[in-house]
């Protein structure tokens, strides 16, 4: 292993849990940073946590390139998400249809079941080293 020591990295602290104040933070559909509060929306095509943190993800990457506010938070809107992963297939009165056959592992389906409530699972396939088992905690939810 070498070892870059010319290598300089910035860290730049981001959350969507708690709001921070150096950094980025994604809190009830606002973007704070820099004493700035922004409204992004409450209608993002995403669910679930780990998509908010791309959509955070995404916005800090647009200001490190001086990509104006409303610019970024366009192109977050425009972004419906990839298909097979927690996408929307469809919405039939008030149940969502989501297709998400790209959770080939335990951590990506967790994200899915900690995300929605009143699951019917369709889910299949052979478990990797883990056990459907470490799902244990959201068999309530299905």
């Amino acid at each position: 292993l070498i070892k870059d020591t010319n290598f300089k990295a910035t860290l730049i602290p981001a959350s969507n849990k708690t709001q921070i104040k150096d950094g980025f933070s994604l809190i009830d559909g606002y973007i704070f940073y820099k004493n700035q509060k922004i409204f992004l929306g409450d209608t993002m095509n995403l669910a679930g946590g780990h998509n908010k943190q791309n959509i955070l993800f995404s916005f800090i990457i647009a200001k490190l390139h001086n990509i104006p506010n409303k610019n970024a938070i366009a192109a977050i809107h425009q972004f419906s998400g990839l298909k097979y992963r927690m996408h929307l297939y469809k919405k039939i009165s008030n149940i969502n249809f989501i297709n998400d056959s790209k959770a080939t592992n335990i951590v990506a389906t967790e994200n899915a079941l900690k995300t929605y409530n009143n699951i019917y699972w369709i889910v299949g396939g052979r478990t990797k080293k883990d056990s459907i088992l470490d799902l244990e905690k959201y068999f309530p939810k299905i």
